[in-house]
């Protein structure tokens, strides 16, 4: 990129090619880092500081992480585990929320008792009324705290063995009911 002629007071004459802004939005459409930005601008000609890479990015929508202009930000990359939300879920309402902390514990999820608090709120608000179970295996469906528990255990045991189980269960209500 050329450098631009200058006008008085330092800036670049109108119509001599794109502002600043324009040519920090270039680059960072092509993903490039502030250091990276502030270096390209350099060998343009340009003077462009690391807080005006940080103020056009922040005015484009385009700081990490976020879905685009105006966008808020997705669902971060499944790692394979339960989130520590869908695990306050899974739990009753009736435990503590520091014996669901310690249940977490011991799954390797690691949260506070204000998230357990937090997620039960939102679920009484109505914005989480749904329980839900995220895995690998993506959404396994929604229902009540017990249907998201018993699709969870289904998903971790294996449908095979969970059907084995659900099998024999069936066979001793059976026998129980009749009386056999």
């Amino acid at each position: 990129m050329a450098a631009k002629k200058k006008a008085k007071g330092g800036r670049p004459k109108k119509g001599s090619g794109p502002s600043k802004s324009g040519f920090i939005r270039e680059l960072l459409a092509k993903n490039m880092s502030p250091a990276d930005i502030v270096a390209k601008g350099k060998e343009a000609g340009l003077t462009i500081s690391p807080v005006l890479v940080y103020k056009v990015r922040g005015r484009e929508g385009l700081t990490k992480g976020s879905a685009g202009p105006g966008g808020r930000p997705g669902r971060k990359p499944s790692t394979g585990m339960m989130s520590a939300s869908d695990f306050v879920r899974t739990m009753p309402e009736s435990a503590r929320a520091a014996e669901v902390v310690a249940a977490g514990a011991e799954k390797g999820i690691k949260f506070t008792a204000n998230l357990v608090y937090a997620v039960r709120a939102a679920q009484k608000k109505g914005d989480g009324a749904a329980p839900r179970v995220v895995s690998r295996a993506g959404s396994l469906g929604a229902g009540s705290g017990s249907e998201a528990a018993f699709r969870k255990l289904a998903f971790e045991l294996g449908i095979g063995r969970a059907r084995a189980l659900l099998d024999d269960l069936e066979t001793r209500l059976g026998r129980l009911i009749s009386g056999a």
